[in-house]
Parts: structure tokens; sequence; C-alpha cells
């Protein structure tokens, strides 16, 4: 199995992906609305480091080729003080 594929498959509501240099907070997941697109639509929010807080709600469509995200751990979350996050 590829990496994003395991990265895809374990994406949830609440978590946080770093994607290239750029964080996602992820609030939803969700089939794409075209199915031979193929992969999964992650709902969420960009991390705004210019202005210090999350940006407005988007959407972004994940599939093979794209660069592989990473899921933050607990601890990593804590550290960045997203912890509480819903």
């Amino acid at each position: 199995m590829k990496a994003i594929t395991t990265v895809l498959l374990a994406a949830t509501v609440g978590d946080i992906a770093l994607i290239g240099s750029s964080y996602f907070h992820i609030t939803g997941v969700a089939d794409p609305t075209y199915p031979a697109a193929g992969g999964v639509v992650w709902h969420g929010y960009w991390w705004r480091s210019d202005h210090g807080h999350w940006g407005e709600p988007t959407v972004f469509h994940m599939h093979e080729g794209k660069p592989v995200p990473q899921l933050l751990t607990a601890a990593e979350r804590q550290a960045c003080g997203w912890g509480e996050l819903p």
C-alpha cells in the first residue's frame, strides 16, 4: 500500500495534517462528488501563520500524486497549542 493511501484511510475528523509546509485541520472526510476523481475530499481549514489563526472553511482533494501528508500525533498537536480543537 502506498504511503498516501495509508494516510487517506487513517485521516478522520479532528486530525491535523502537515502537507508540505502547511497545516490542514480536518473537519470532515467525504468521497469526491465526481466518482472518477478518486481519493477523498477533506473539509477543513488551513493554518494561516501570517495571521496566527485558522483560515476560512475550505475543501482539499487528496489523491495519489499529491505530496504525502503527515498526521500530527497528540503530542505534536499539544506542542502547537492545538490539543483541544474539535
